[in-house]
């Protein structure tokens, strides 16, 4: 049985693990905009699920702004670059992940 001291705790638990999985996320996006300096597919996907976890868009552009050394100003016009849609493999690959619209 959990004491009220392990529950009382599991809040702040639950609060700095999200954190590190939307640090993790961004983190990752990042690298794919200094490697590329587009917005990927994947990064973008990503950038779709640091949204579900509930960050906005201005404290995605500022993370994004201090991991890669950009401003914000270059980071929110950041171009997309779209695989082409006809491509078998594009279509295997959004049937499994592309979110419900």
């Amino acid at each position: 049985m959990l004491t009220p001291q392990t529950l009382q705790k599991l809040p702040d638990d639950l609060i700095d693990l999200v954190s590190e999985v939307q640090t993790d996320i961004i983190k990752s996006i990042a690298k794919k905009l200094v490697k590329a300096d587009y917005l990927t597919p994947s990064a973008e996907w990503q950038l779709y699920k640091a949204s579900q976890l509930k960050m906005s868009t201005k404290e995605i552009t500022a993370m994004l702004a201090e991991f890669t050394g950009k401003s914000k100003r270059q980071i929110s016009p950041m171009p997309v670059r779209r695989q082409s849609t006809t491509t078998p493999r594009y279509t295997e690959l959004t049937a499994r992940t592309a979110p419900p619209l």
